[in-house]
């Protein structure tokens, strides 16, 4: 929900500001909307697997709920890392990540925030699903979720599914609009808003 101000001094009007410092000048929401991926597209979504060797891909033989999970696996060779990355802001108070993990073997899947390790299992939801959560603070970070084969042979996995922010700041930007400003106007001015 916007909120519109104006300044009967200056003439200027503020959207999302009490004081707007141009003719239009629009801030943006603070709300926060809730992130939850479950991978149902069939796609990585804003996920990304950079790891050369071992990447992260979607399936359907192992999930949590639905159709899809993303998974690693072992399967090309012996001990390597997989990478699952995503960078997420969270909204002032902080927030919590909370992810389903399975695994078949004994591969560790740790989690790691802006390079630090937040979590690490291993081996403990071998064949079942377990909920893992941590506490996140306000911010921008990068959450990286590392399938570690190292020490593997054979056709071990980890699989993640349903991953979910209690909220993320909006992708909303301050937008300033100087000179004439023309709102639903039929004749433009510098800039016009419909």
């Amino acid at each position: 929900n916007a909120v519109l101000n104006v300044d009967t001094l200056s003439g200027y009007v503020g959207v999302n500001t009490t004081s707007p410092g141009a003719p239009l000048h629009v801030a943006p929401t603070t709300n926060t909307i809730p992130f939850n991926f479950g991978f149902e597209t069939g796609t990585l979504g804003s996920f990304s697997s950079t790891t050369p060797t071992y990447q992260w891909a979607v399936g359907s033989t192992t999930v949590h709920t639905g159709t899809y999970a993303v998974y690693a696996n072992n399967n090309a060779g012996y001990g390597q890392v997989a990478d699952l990355t995503i960078v997420k802001t969270i909204p002032a108070g902080g927030s919590t990540i909370s992810w389903w993990r399975n695994h078949n073997g004994c591969t560790e899947l740790k989690l790691y925030i802006d390079g630090v390790l937040a979590n690490n299992d291993a081996c403990s939801s071998q064949g079942s699903w377990v909920l893992d959560s941590v506490p996140v603070s306000s911010g921008t970070h990068t959450f990286v979720w590392r399938a570690d084969f190292a020490g593997k042979s054979g056709s071990d996995a980890v699989y993640i599914d349903d991953i979910s922010f209690a909220g993320t700041l909006d992708n909303s930007s301050t937008a300033i609009f100087e000179g004439n400003v023309s709102i639903g106007s039929a004749t433009p001015a510098a800039h016009v808003l419909d």
